[in-house]
């Protein structure tokens, strides 16, 4: 009983630690907080070949700097570029720019962008979306 109650004490401690390390305590300077109000867009029905720009806009809407690191895309087909990221002001606000080409694709589409930041957090994901047309439809006779 006595080995029970030292291991348990001992996970205990454990889980109490990795907790408060992970929300930012215990001897971690606080962060700021990295907030996008639109993380998806929709483009709709758009035309095969065409290139669909946007802008997600984010804050930080906490009490200090945040760096947003880096955009990743998950394909080549999507480019992404962040605007105002470095030590991003309280208050202030930044982009992630991107771009994403239709040439290669039809039918409704799904695109992600990583969005990787100096935050404890988990990254951000952004969503691209659209139904690419294609060129022309044949139809036998």
């Amino acid at each position: 009983m006595l080995k029970f109650k030292f291991v348990w004490i001992t996970q205990l401690c454990a889980w109490f630690t990795l907790f408060f390390t992970s929300q930012g305590f215990g001897g971690h300077h606080p962060k700021g907080r990295l907030f996008f109000p639109n993380m998806q867009v929709d483009f709709g029905e758009v035309n095969r070949g065409q290139s669909l720009d946007h802008r997600f806009e984010f804050l930080n809407t906490g009490k200090h700097p945040i760096s947003v690191i880096a955009a990743h895309t998950d394909c080549g087909c999507n480019l992404a570029q962040i605007i105002n990221g470095q030590d991003l002001q309280p208050g202030h606000t930044g982009a992630v720019r991107t771009t994403l080409h239709t040439d290669n694709f039809v039918g409704r589409i799904n695109k992600k962008i990583i969005v990787m930041t100096d935050l404890y957090r988990n990254p951000f994901v952004l969503t691209l979306k659209a139904d690419v047309k294609p060129e022309f439809l044949a139809t036998p006779p």
